[in-house]
């Protein structure tokens, strides 16, 4: 007994030792001592009543054989079942049976106190190896109960905070820590007191006068029920991964905001391009539809002189608006006076397709069928336009069938006689909104003549009246020609092409009187620029084959200047016995060809301005490309970094870890060698442990000053020749890097990187291979440390163990 309390005791006396050392790790059981005595006391208890009832008994006995008073009774005890040795012996039985019974919880208490010293003691070692693991580590390690207060720090923390652990246990964190950091620990420790789980944040704090980023985790400290009075924190500096994360976010937001600069630039000048192109394509629409509307009028002249009837008329007005004017369709409808008020068709041209049979138009404004461009124009007698049949709601009627045969804008232009409206001219564009203005007008011009025909047909018996009516649309015409930029001429339908008329604005254009013109029938082919006149000549005889032609040339004015004309010329073919003749128009576009000269100039000076700024946009996307796969490559690494921390931490043994050191080390090369080196101390010598690459280093083992990174006990790069001093382990002239492993300020390794073969490499990649080698040296560095202490610390126990064995 004896023996077993004063084993308690020394048990409880290194408990209470590692308690005062550390207040944190109090891991023994703290009633264990209080159970085993009251084990004792009952063990103790049955032994003494067991030794009382035998002594009963042996009494008893005694006093039976004495007295002879009790004679009588033992003779009555002989005559009963139960006699009076047999009491004897059952008592004695009784006793036995007690006595082996405190025996044998007297030797299960002895077993349970000697099990109970060895679970103590082998907590006690525990908890000596995780506080020699605490004070080992390079992280803030404390704990800190409900009330705020230090129960632990170890040493790395205290000597952060500039004092000494067992000055820091017992206060509270705002006497400990920062105020900034002490209160965001508290708010974080209610968490966890509230919640019971475990927390991870990450926090700026200012430590010795430096800001620093600090990853922080606690955990509650629960005992076997499951509850908890303490927590575990562990914070660790991230000031360096900080400082680079927003290093690379402010590298890559620079690169972002300049091409976003030269990208704007390049398209303020493509704006410019395309609003010029567009001011001259539109200048191209107009002068195009300005000449289809003068087309279509002289071809519509023509057939009013010609026509000999009112049907024939009609139709080569139509015709003319379709072949010469290039519309899709048109047609004329005349009103009647019936009671539907309908609009009968009576001459059409052009793409048709049972158009005007499949559709009812009326003038009868209460009808939803005369809401359209023909009934306002009859009803108006004005011109009525639908700029797009797809949305334009007075048109619904009839927009099925019109955009099923490609009609897309109409107008329609009112034919009157004496103020009285009879009719509609109808024309049909492929294009929207094909009808402007000044197309419109000289359109509606047009129908006012078709009308003036119709109604001149329509009396035929006063001749002398359609002479006059006639004579005055001429001279309407003449003046209309006059007024327009335009000259109209006359010439032969011969070789010569000679001019036989010329209208009077002639000499406004050109300085030239139609007389001077006119006179000299080769006066037109003399003036065309020497270039453009073989092409001039070819295009104009093209008339003869199809009827119709227009082209462009140089003519010279009187001035001296050249001048751009576009002559359009039709062949007027005449009854049998006269004479063939050409009509035709000279349009003056030398504005417009100076404007496209200019066009020409300005688009080729944006185009050079747009090949500059495009170099220089290439060499921006190539350095932000280089600076991507760079952030890329730094992102890639540190992931691999973080990966390869993870797996060397899960390593048991050295060997596990620098295979596992390899394999990443292999991956992240990209293309390049190395190999890592151990020293081996009973040899005095680097040895290699691990290798990768398609050519790793050929030296297994070297001397210490063979290598210029374990002299100068720092990083050396060679590159080349002239670039530094090769080290002797090196087997070519390969370039390397070496640099030397270490941990807890001591260097027992060195790792080699051999640069990918036949490859150059400027200062910015060599920077990059000299800070991953840094990188996996400081992780190997630390993997090994871990695993030597680790197995210090197991190897240590282990003796222990067999010290108490």
């Amino acid at each position: 007994m004896n023996r077993l309390i004063k084993a308690w005791q020394k048990i409880r006396g290194k408990g209470a030792a590692v308690r005062a050392r550390g207040r944190s790790f109090n891991v023994y059981e703290p009633n264990a001592s209080k159970r085993a005595r009251q084990k004792s006391i009952r063990v103790l208890r049955d032994l003494i009543f067991v030794f009382i009832v035998f002594a009963i008994a042996f009494v008893l006995s005694f006093v039976l054989d004495l007295h002879g008073s009790f004679e009588a009774a033992s003779l009555e005890l002989k005559d009963s079942p139960f006699q009076y040795d047999e009491l004897i012996v059952a008592l004695a039985i009784l006793a036995a049976a007690l006595c082996v019974f405190a025996m044998r919880r007297w030797r299960e208490l002895e077993t349970e106190i000697v099990e109970r010293v060895q679970v103590e003691q082998a907590l006690v070692d525990s908890e000596e190896r995780y506080r020699t693991l605490a004070e080992a580590a390079q992280d803030f390690i404390f704990i800190a109960n409900r009330q705020g207060l230090i129960q632990y720090l170890n040493s790395y923390a205290a000597g952060k905070l500039g004092n000494r652990p067992d000055a820091l246990v017992g206060k509270s964190l705002q006497a400990v820590f920062p105020p900034e950091m002490a209160e965001g620990q508290n708010q974080e420790l209610k968490k966890v007191f509230a919640n019971g789980e475990p927390l991870n944040v990450e926090h700026k704090a200012t430590l010795g006068g430096e800001e620093s980023w600090l990853s922080t985790s606690l955990v509650p400290i629960r005992d076997d029920a499951g509850a908890f009075d303490s927590v575990l924190g562990i914070a660790r500096d991230i000031t360096i991964r900080k400082l680079a994360e927003d290093a690379l976010l402010g590298s890559k937001g620079d690169l972002e905001k300049k091409v976003s600069e030269r990208t704007l630039e390049l398209s303020n000048l493509n704006q410019r391009l395309k609003l010029e192109l567009g001011e001259k394509k539109l200048a191209e629409e107009r002068l195009q539809a300005v000449n289809r509307a003068l087309r279509t009028t002289m071809a519509a002249h023509q057939a009013l002189t010609g026509a000999e009837g009112e049907p024939e008329l009609l139709y080569q007005i139509c015709k003319a608006l379709v072949e010469v004017g290039g519309y899709r369709f048109a047609w004329v409808g005349f009103a009647e006076q019936g009671e539907k008020q309908l609009v009968r068709p009576v001459a059409s041209a052009g793409y048709e397709e049972g158009y005007l049979e499949a559709e009812k138009v009326s003038w009868d404004e209460s009808s939803e069928f005369g809401a359209g461009p023909v009934g306002n124009a009859i009803r108006s007698g004005g011109p009525s336009v639908v700029r797009d049949v797809l949305v334009d709601e007075t048109y619904a009627p009839w927009r099925s069938e019109a955009t099923r045969r490609g009609f897309a804008s109409t107008v329609s232009l009112p034919l009157s006689s004496n103020g009285d409206t009879f009719g509609a001219l109808n024309i049909y564009a492929a294009e929207p909104d094909a009808f402007d203005g000044e197309e419109v007008e000289l359109l509606s011009e047009l129908a006012g003549d078709l009308s003036y025909g119709i109604s001149a047909l329509r009396t035929r018996g006063e001749r002398d009246q359609q002479a006059l009516t006639l004579r005055r649309t001429g001279e309407q015409f003449s003046l209309l020609v006059e007024s327009l930029p335009i000259i109209f001429y006359t010439s032969q339908a011969t070789d010569e092409f000679g001019i036989t008329y010329v209208s009077k604005n002639m000499e406004a254009f050109t300085g030239y009187t139609p007389e001077e013109v006119t006179a000299d029938t080769s006066f037109w082919a003399d003036h065309i620029h020497p270039e453009d006149a073989p092409r001039a000549f070819e295009e104009m005889s093209k008339v003869f084959s199809r009827g119709f032609h227009e082209y462009e040339y140089r003519w010279l004015s009187a001035d001296g200047s050249y001048k751009w004309f576009l002559d359009i010329l039709r062949l007027v073919k005449t009854p049998e016995g006269e004479e063939d003749y050409i009509v035709g128009m000279w349009l003056d576009i030398t504005a417009r060809k100076q404007g496209e000269e200019r066009l020409l100039q300005v688009k080729d000076q944006l185009e050079d301005d747009a090949q500059s700024k495009s170099v220089e946009l290439q060499v921006t996307l190539e350095q932000l490309e280089r600076a991507t796969r760079r952030l890329e490559r730094q992102q890639h690494e540190i992931t691999m970094l973080n990966q390869m921390d993870e797996l060397l931490q899960g390593c048991l043994t050295i060997k596990e870890a620098y295979a596992a050191f390899a394999s990443f080390a292999g991956r992240m090369a990209e293309g390049g060698s190395g190999a890592l080196y151990i020293l081996d101390e009973n040899a005095g010598r680097y040895e290699e442990v691990a290798s990768w690459g398609a050519s790793p280093p050929l030296e297994k083992g070297f001397e210490p000053d063979d290598c210029w990174s374990l002299r100068l006990g720092q990083i050396h790069v060679y590159s080349g020749v002239e670039t530094g001093m090769k080290c002797q382990h090196a087997s070519a002239e390969d370039p390397h890097i070496c640099i030397p492993v270490r941990a807890a300020g001591n260097t027992f390794g060195v790792l080699v990187m051999l640069f990918p073969p036949g490859e150059e490499f400027d200062d910015s990649q060599i920077k990059e291979e000299q800070e991953l080698a840094a990188g996996l040296a400081a992780r190997v560095g630390m993997a090994v440390y871990s695993l030597n202490l680790r197995r210090a610390v197991q190897g240590a126990a282990g003796d222990d163990f067999e010290k108490q064995g």
